[in-house]
Order: C-alpha cells, then sequence, then structure tokens
C-alpha cells in the first residue's frame, strides 16, 4: 500500500497540468499508466495477500 501511495503521488506530480501535474507526462498517457500500474499492485496485492484461516468452516472428515 505504501509503494502504491508513493507512486500515486509521483504519478500526481509528473501528471498532465489538467491535475496539478507537471505535465511531463501528458494527458493520455497519464491514465493509461495509472491505470497498467494500478492493476499491477492489484494483482500483486492478491498474490501475496495472507489468507485468513476460518475456524468454523465444517470438515467432511466425520467417519
Amino acid at each position: 500500500m505504501i509503494g502504491y501511495l508513493i507512486f500515486m503521488s509521483v504519478m500526481s506530480y509528473v501528471g498532465s497540468e489538467g491535475f496539478g501535474g507537471q505535465n511531463w507526462i501528458k494527458y493520455p498517457v497519464d491514465f493509461v499508466v495509472i491505470a497498467v500500474a494500478s492493476l499491477g499492485f492489484y494483482y500483486w496485492g492478491i498474490k501475496t495477500g495472507l489468507r485468513k484461516i476460518d475456524l468454523y468452516i465444517e470438515k467432511d472428515d466425520k467417519k
């Protein structure tokens, strides 16, 4: 999450002027970069997330 927030801050700074940026990366390209990187962060979070153990699941091992 911290990496994502840093990335978004940097993109806000270097992005288009319409959103207060320096316009180093022009309008359509900055949105594409943000969309692709956000998907990357999303899948990274899903892959590295902790799995919660549900203690209330009924087991079928009762023999």
